[in-house]
């Protein structure tokens, strides 16, 4: 069984694939991710639920606005996470805008995924955005999950 970390490489290099991005920028890139993702205090805030909100927006790609964009927002949305600071979503979005533009991805889609971000610090949608109704939902799909799988976010949540 592939790894976490192997499963998300192989998701991270497809999606950057329609932009040309040379193999190791989008490495390096990956590695940076990787590095946020499984840092020391990430119970919840992981690859797991990366990947969990990734397969979700999947499930509804055929409905996107912007996939690239929706998509990009999963990757990024919780790579700057400390518990116990009141800036994340601003500060991840600033990171992810930095990141995307050094990776030459187009401006809107740069855009999108920034003010994705951004409304997880509410969890308000973005008016007339089916992409944030989307982004939002998968986000917090664990809430709608079985009992176990909700009691183990609980738990992980609690730790971090």
């Amino acid at each position: 069984m592939l790894s976490h970390i192997a499963i998300a490489n192989s998701k991270w290099q497809s999606l950057l694939l329609p932009f040309e991005v040379e193999s190791t920028v989008s490495q390096t890139v990956f590695l940076d991710l990787a590095a946020a993702y499984t840092s020391t205090g990430r119970f919840y805030h992981n690859f797991a639920h990366i990947l969990q909100v990734i397969e979700k927006i999947e499930m509804m790609r055929s409905h996107s606005q912007n996939f690239a964009a929706l998509e990009f927002a999963a990757w990024f949305h919780d790579v700057i996470y400390d518990p116990k600071a009141k800036d994340n979503e601003e500060k991840s979005a600033t990171y992810t805008a930095d990141v995307l533009t050094s990776l030459a991805i187009p401006g809107d889609t740069i855009d999108t995924a920034v003010n994705l971000i951004l409304a997880t610090q509410n969890h308000h949608p973005i008016a007339n955005s089916i992409d944030s109704q989307i982004f939002l939902d998968s986000d917090l799909s664990i809430l709608g999950s079985f009992e176990t799988e909700y009691r183990n976010y609980a738990q992980a949540i609690r730790q971090e």
